[in-house]
């Protein structure tokens, strides 16, 4: 029931993006190779966001066209100079770019993470080690003690 709420939930807030600007019958939407929110599949736009969009079109009455760019600047640009009537791709939403662009509410959130494997031979995982050990805490309660006894004096 969760997972239908937020999709109606992301559904109903880019019906209001889309029904506050007054667009053509066909929009043309900027994408570019973001697997797996956007990518190529055998001649046919596919993705996440893709997906998304060609979903609130159909609902909303639109024809889309697709239109491939570079890079994400190159996205922008065209957003800007009108080419392209919105983006479907993955796009971070950033203050800056809250400024100058409106965006849809995000429908992932991401945390960054590091992996390593978990051997003894692997140079991050040795490092990572070296601060979860007692001889690191160890250092780190002397200096907090030396810094204790310093502020007493």
């Amino acid at each position: 029931m969760i997972m239908d709420f937020r999709k109606l939930f992301t559904l109903g807030f880019a019906w209001i993006a889309v029904l506050s600007i007054t667009f053509a019958e066909t929009m043309d939407i900027g994408v570019r190779e973001a697997p797996p929110f956007s990518f190529e599949n055998r001649g046919a736009w596919d993705g996440l966001s893709v997906n998304l969009w060609s979903s609130i079109a159909e609902d909303a009455g639109y024809q889309t066209r697709f239109i491939e760019y570079g890079s994400l600047q190159e996205l922008f640009t065209a957003l800007e100079k009108g080419e392209i009537d919105l983006i479907a791709s993955s796009v971070s939403v950033t203050s800056e770019r809250e400024a100058i662009y409106d965006f849809s509410h995000p429908f992932l959130s991401s945390n960054l993470a590091i992996l390593a494997r978990a051997d003894s031979t692997n140079k991050w995982w040795i490092v990572i080690k070296s601060f979860i050990s007692w001889p690191f805490f160890l250092a780190l309660g002397s200096l907090g003690l030396v810094l204790l006894g310093a502020g007493a004096a």
